[in-house]
C-alpha cells in the first residue's frame, strides 16, 4: 500500500483486508547480533559537534554511510530496541569493554633462532 497512510478511504475494502493479511502472517524479526548505535558511522542528531540548534528534520539519517536501516521496536518494558541492519558491509564496531571480543586470539608465532 502506497500514498497516504492516514486517508484509509483511498482504499478498496479487498486491499484492506489483504494489508490486515499480510500483516498478521509476517514473520517475526529475530533480534540481531549487532545494532547500529554499536557503530563508529551511527551519529544522533545531539551528538554532532557543533550541536544542531534546530529540531531534528524527519529526512536526517544518524548512518553516515546513508544506509536504510530498519527499527526494531521494543516488545516489552525492558526489552531491547533500536536501528539494525542484517548485514551491513561498512559495519565498525565500537569497542565495547563488557562484551568479549568476537575474534578469536591469534597465537603468537615462535621466534626462529
Amino acid at each position: 500500500m502506497s500514498g497516504d497512510a492516514w486517508n484509509l478511504r483511498e482504499y478498496s475494502t479487498q486491499q484492506l483486508i489483504e494489508e490486515l493479511a499480510r500483516r498478521a502472517n509476517e514473520q517475526p524479526t529475530n533480534k540481531p547480533e549487532h545494532w547500529c548505535h554499536e557503530c563508529t558511522h551511527f551519529v544522533t542528531w545531539y551528538d554532532q559537534h557543533p550541536m544542531p540548534r534546530k529540531e531534528c528534520p524527519d529526512t536526517y539519517n544518524p548512518c553516515t554511510k546513508g544506509h536504510a536501516m530498519k527499527f526494531l521496536p521494543p516488545e516489552d518494558y525492558d526489552d531491547e530496541y533500536g536501528f539494525y541492519l542484517p548485514v551491513c558491509v561498512d559495519r565498525d564496531l565500537q569497542h565495547d569493554p563488557s562484551r568479549p571480543d568476537p575474534r578469536p586470539a591469534v597465537p603468537a608465532r615462535p621466534r626462529r633462532r
